[in-house]
């Protein structure tokens, strides 16, 4: 993989470890690159969220497979400029071609993207581009309905929560269809309208749309705004720290009551 990195990097300039990573690691080193756009990178965010349970390693573990990322896993998004690298690659493997920066210098063997034993070629069921559902407005209020429903379960204080609730009437829904079924992109309304943020949930078990991946994402990017279930979180918060206080607390204790029995002999 050397090789394509450095061949690649003369054509785009300086490619992230945390972008070569997430490509490797979400199996996406092939042709396909030239689909990379806006919706593709956040299907390879949302594999990437996924590795620990797929892979079944801790979120430090999955860290440490992009090369030490440092925010969380569970929240990974690129940032600007990685996106805008993503998209560089996407247009230079579809104008120089794909061959193009694996083939090897003369003299060495030629890449061979059926051989490659650390990074196996999918299947083309795997790696089609997830297509547009047409005609699935009702498929969106569905999903805009259960989000909306999520929060106004929750509702602590009407009026703090009215701008959260205002602002939510905004949120956008894509929904598109893969070999796994339905999946919905939601383009976060709190998010700055220059650099927004999609989060791709999908159904349950059970048929129902799972909202946890949007509902953390607003509880990790947007905890200064006032949301529904915000106060919970931090009754919870304040109460581990109590029960930690009251821990160390009953360990002093027992602590000093055991000094109280030494006995010093002359």
């Amino acid at each position: 993989m050397e090789h394509f990195w450095e061949a690649l990097s003369k054509e785009v300039g300086p490619i992230s470890t945390t972008v070569q990573m997430a490509l490797e690691h979400t199996k996406f080193i092939h042709s396909g690159l030239v689909y990379l756009d806006n919706t593709t990178i956040d299907y390879i965010e949302s594999d990437i969220r996924r590795l620990p349970k797929l892979l079944n390693k801790s979120d430090a573990e999955v860290a440490d497979m992009l090369g030490g990322y440092q925010g969380s896993i569970q929240d990974f998004h690129f940032m600007a400029g990685e996106r805008c690298v993503l998209k560089m690659i996407a247009a230079k493997v579809k104008e120089l071609g794909f061959q193009h920066f694996v083939q090897e210098p003369e003299g060495e063997e030629s890449y061979d993207e059926s051989s490659n034993l650390e990074i196996p070629v999918p299947t083309e069921k795997i790696y089609s581009v997830p297509e547009l559902v047409p005609n699935a407005d009702e498929i969106v209020d569905e999903v805009k309905n259960k989000i909306f429903n999520y929060y106004d379960f929750r509702r602590e204080n009407h009026e703090l929560e009215k701008p959260f609730f205002d602002r939510l009437q905004l949120i956008q829904v894509e929904i598109r269809r893969d070999y796994l079924g339905d999946m919905a992109r939601v383009v976060c309304p709190f998010c700055d309208t220059e650099c927004p943020t999609a989060v791709i949930i999908r159904r349950d078990k059970p048929g129902t749309w799972k909202v946890s991946n949007f509902s953390g994402h607003v509880k990790a990017r947007h905890d200064d705004m006032e949301f529904p279930g915000k106060q919970n979180i931090k009754v919870r918060r304040c109460r581990r720290r109590s029960e930690k206080r009251n821990e160390f607390t009953d360990e002093m204790m027992m602590y000093s009551i055991e000094e109280s029995d030494v006995k010093i002999e002359m």
